[in-house]
């Protein structure tokens, strides 16, 4: 009501009736159930409170702890020298750590935004990156060493692993890449490789890597149905570079040479240092002989120049041989064989040139030692003699000298010229303790003849082979045969070939001009058939000039010939120097030679050659030409 009537006496005496009739008992009983009650709900309200702030305060250190690990996440990334990259899916890079920079020498800002592929080097295919991505957007991680290139072009090797990373659909979202720069550790492996698969002096293949390709070659032309040529390379005289130049020298030329064979063939091509001054080469893919034989040219004309050895210039030349898969030989090693072989028999045939393997070089070859066999046998047994062609002077027929020429009295051959067993001999470890002999020998018959035939001054000739002289110190050896003899040193004449003074042109010069000093006088023997160079005439101070029968064999009827000759004859006394005819059996030859003022005469039409002591029974052999 707006307006309350007072509280009198009359309503006072109600409410108290009716709080008296309430027990005081249950008023206490409702008090504490109320007190009970409020309790309880405290207590579930500090429960929930306890509650509530255990599970903020884990949250909030489970928050700490993973932005601590976070923190110690990215520290790691950030300090490790690991290289470290993050790209979307499709290789665009979203993050580099400062390992990635460092190996790189990218900046961050650089390369963010960029594909992955900036570090692209070229050295793998297609097919390879083409795997890598099937793999890692498959879901899968890529683990792989990859060759990438720095900002400043040089290269690097790579211990790569590129795992996707997915949101919680199993979307792929990001590429993690982890790696380590391992070009010390690769370049350390290679050296190992090229120790064990190459020489170490020219860099290339050595025999164990030459033996795999020649294997994977022959049998790529079993499947292409082609043909793979086995070249078999050993450099002429070798040895004289060593035992004159040393030993470094002769490595210095190997060098070279390697490097010239490798520019002469082509790139598919294998070539090989096998040991020594042996090389070795695998045409895969050839079709005809001819392209062998092209390649063959291309390599001997690798040795006409000559080589710069400390500014020294050396000639060096090289014997081949060839062996064709699949006609010559099925397996490798029978490859190898038939090529050595062939090599021998070009060695055999004069240097300095290409022979195919042919079935009958086997029985050759077998012969060959048989006579070596005999040769060493009938060298122990004396069996070697000497015969001596005399020298006349064209015109007169006057006595100038004698040549002494081996013949060896075989037991069941009969007499052998030279000519039957020379290569042999110079083949063997014989031709120096044999050219010893026949210097002695001859020294000794030509004191005899003085005495018997009157003539004090009478000269002797001995031929000094290529073997002879690239094995021994010719100038000590005519030193102590002069000594031991007696012999007057203008009474020998060494006769050498062009060949043989130019394998080593400064060793022989050194060797000549010491015997030249004592006196000995200097023949080149088989001239024009060499390198006729006009300098070393002068350079090895030559006494006497012989004209190989080659040319004077064809001068009665052939112009070219005659015309050599003649020019030849003109130029050697414009020098100084006396010129032989060799090999002279006609009168036509005999009276051309006589018109061109030749000055000694030498061939069967003169006299042919005997012993020394015929010759001392006829006193005067040679007093009229015949």
């Amino acid at each position: 009501p707006a307006a309350a009537e007072p509280v009198g006496p009359h309503h006072r005496e109600i409410m108290w009736k009716v709080v008296t009739l309430v027990d005081t008992q249950q008023l206490h009983a409702a008090r504490w159930q109320r007190a009970r009650l409020g309790l309880l709900i405290y207590g579930l309200s500090l429960g929930i409170w306890g509650v509530a702030s255990a599970y903020f305060a884990r949250s909030r250190i489970a928050g700490l702890q993973a932005r601590a690990r976070l923190r110690v996440l990215s520290s790691s990334v950030e300090q490790t020298t690991d290289i470290v990259c993050i790209t979307d899916r499709h290789g665009v890079i979203e993050y580099v750590n400062p390992g990635f920079q460092r190996a790189t020498g990218y900046a961050s800002e650089e390369v963010l935004g960029q594909r992955c592929s900036i570090l692209k080097s070229g050295q793998h295919d297609d097919a390879f990156y083409q795997n890598l991505w099937q793999t890692v957007l498959h879901g899968s991680p890529f683990d792989a060493v990859l060759v990438n290139r720095r900002k400043d072009g040089t290269l690097y090797y790579e211990q790569k692993t590129i795992a996707p990373l997915k949101n919680r659909h199993g979307t792929i979202t990001n590429l993690v890449s982890t790696g380590k720069d391992v070009t010390a550790h690769m370049q350390a492996q290679e050296q190992l490789y090229r120790l064990a698969f190459h020489d170490p002096l020219t860099g290339l293949p050595n025999r164990a890597m030459f033996h795999d390709h020649l294997k994977e070659a022959m049998q790529r032309a079993l499947r292409q149905h082609t043909r793979v040529a086995l070249l078999f390379l050993d450099l002429d005289h070798f040895k004289n570079i060593n035992d004159s130049l040393g030993h470094e020298a002769g490595d210095k030329l190997l060098v070279l040479v390697a490097q010239r064979l490798r520019k002469a063939v082509r790139e598919t091509d294998t070539v090989a240092h096998i040991g020594g001054d042996e090389f070795t080469i695998v045409l895969e893919a050839v079709h005809s002989v001819e392209e062998i034989n092209e390649i063959a040219r291309k390599l001997l004309d690798v040795f006409a120049k000559p080589f710069s050895i400390d500014s020294q210039e050396v000639f060096v030349s090289t014997s081949i041989g060839a062996a064709v898969f699949p006609q010559d030989g099925e397996d490798p090693q029978q490859l190898i064989k038939y090529a050595d072989t062939a090599m021998y028999h070009a060695k055999r045939s004069g240097r300095n040139r290409m022979e195919f393997y042919a079935a009958q070089m086997t029985a050759q070859i077998a012969t060959h030692l048989a006579m070596e066999t005999q040769l060493r046998h009938g060298y122990e047994r004396g069996e070697f003699v000497l015969h001596f062609q005399p020298l006349v002077a064209a015109g007169r027929g006057e006595l100038l000298g004698l040549e002494a020429l081996l013949r060896w009295q075989h037991p069941e051959r009969g007499l052998l010229a030279a000519d039957e067993f020379i290569e042999t001999l110079e083949a063997s470890n014989l031709i120096v303790p044999v050219s010893q002999w026949v210097l002695n020998n001859a020294c000794l018959a030509c004191l005899w003849l003085h005495e018997h035939l009157g003539l004090p001054d009478l000269p002797v000739s001995v031929n000094v082979s290529a073997g002879w002289f690239s094995h021994a110190d010719i100038a000590d050896t005519v030193v102590r045969c002069l000594q031991d003899t007696g012999i007057e040193p203008g009474c020998l004449i060494l006769e050498i070939t062009e060949t043989a003074l130019f394998q080593d042109v400064q060793r022989a010069a050194a060797a000549l001009h010491t015997l030249k000093r004592r006196g000995v006088r200097l023949a080149i023997d088989d001239f024009g058939t060499g390198y006729s160079s006009l300098s070393y005439l002068r350079q090895f101070e030559v006494d006497i000039l012989k004209i190989d029968r080659e040319f004077v064999h064809n001068i009665a009827n052939r112009s070219n010939d005659a015309a050599l000759v003649n020019a030849i004859i003109a130029m050697a006394h414009n020098l100084g120097i006396q010129v032989v005819a060799e090999g002279v059996e006609t009168t036509e030859q005999q009276q051309l030679l006589e018109a061109w003022d030749c000055d000694v005469l030498q061939g069967f039409y003169c006299a042919r050659p005997t012993t020394v002591e015929e010759i001392a029974a006829r006193r005067r052999p040679c007093n009229t030409v015949r």
